[in-house]
């Protein structure tokens, strides 16, 4: 970081020259002053400096610096930018609010006129009945069979993997080609998608705490980078040091966070066991290689 600002900013316009020191300290700078700023969150701070950016080359074409010093000016550019932002801030939040309310309003309806139609709960499908040139004794009937030879529950196990992206266009055509009732197929879908978003929201929350901690960790980097104070310098390495452990705790988190529904929750939904399931899509995946 230039030790005057002025001088720099002065020999740039005079040569072109420092153009990339100059950036780097507006850069910190606007990061610092939205974290100071008592109405910003943690995630603002990346938002704020995003929108700055493109005012950056303005600020610079504006400054005069036979006026006043270049960081006063700048700490009023800040102000001034402050108050845009959180005036499309508080507007967006309320824009997003009202959407909300009326999308929950709509699901409510369209789930009261679904189940208008269907008086009884629906039921899980019935294993397929046994032969009568079938042996009695439990002991000889796999675990796997109904996965193995019910090609419907194959299809439900494949409408569970795909809870989050199946359109309900797609949930009909699996219903119609596995002969389970439409209402039953969209019960099950439903359970798994609102397990499915906790653990997405999870998911998401984890992104979001990643990328505040990387841009933290750049700012203390930064910093450190044109300390000259040993004692700062020593406070910056310890916060360092913190914000790469946590960075990586969260990676480790994320990287261990199933993406997809897992093989026991589709078992227990179903209310089959966890074998069956497993079994299910081995051969399914067995079929797809044309090994089966």
């Amino acid at each position: 970081m230039p030790q005057n600002m002025t001088k720099a900013i002065q020999r740039y316009k005079k040569t072109g020259m420092g153009l990339g020191a100059i950036l780097q300290y507006i850069h910190t700078s606007a990061y610092a002053f939205a974290e100071q700023n008592r109405y910003c969150r943690e995630d603002d701070c990346p938002e704020f400096l995003l929108s700055f950016y493109h005012r950056i080359p303005g600020v610079l074409r504006r400054y005069k610096p036979s006026a006043a010093d270049f960081e006063p000016y700048l700490r009023g550019c800040f102000i001034w930018h402050m108050k845009s932002y959180l005036a499309v801030r508080i507007q967006k939040n309320r824009k997003e609010k009202i959407i909300y309310e009326e999308s929950c309003a709509e699901f409510a309806q369209q789930e009261e006129e679904n189940w208008e139609l269907h008086d009884q709960a629906p039921q899980p499908p019935a294993p397929p009945p046994a032969s009568a040139d079938e042996s009695p004794d439990m002991d000889e009937a796999p675990a796997e069979s109904p996965a193995r030879f019910q090609p419907s529950l194959r299809l439900l196990l494949l409408a569970l993997k795909c809870a989050n992206d199946i359109s309900d266009r797609l949930i009909s055509l699996t219903a119609a080609q596995s002969g389970i009732h439409r209402a039953v197929v969209f019960h099950f879908v439903e359970i798994m998608r609102t397990i499915m978003g906790s653990r997405q929201r999870r998911i998401g929350r984890l992104i979001e705490r990643r990328r505040r901690n990387y841009f933290r960790l750049q700012y203390f980097l930064e910093l450190r980078r044109y300390c000259r104070d040993s004692f700062h310098a020593e406070e910056l390495e310890k916060r360092i040091r913190r914000e790469r452990k946590l960075c990586e705790s969260v990676s480790r988190t994320l990287a261990a966070t199933p993406k997809s529904p897992p093989h026991s929750d589709i078992a227990g939904i179903l209310g089959i066991p966890k074998g069956t399931v497993d079994s299910g899509y081995f051969y399914m995946r067995r079929a797809r290689k044309g090994k089966a």
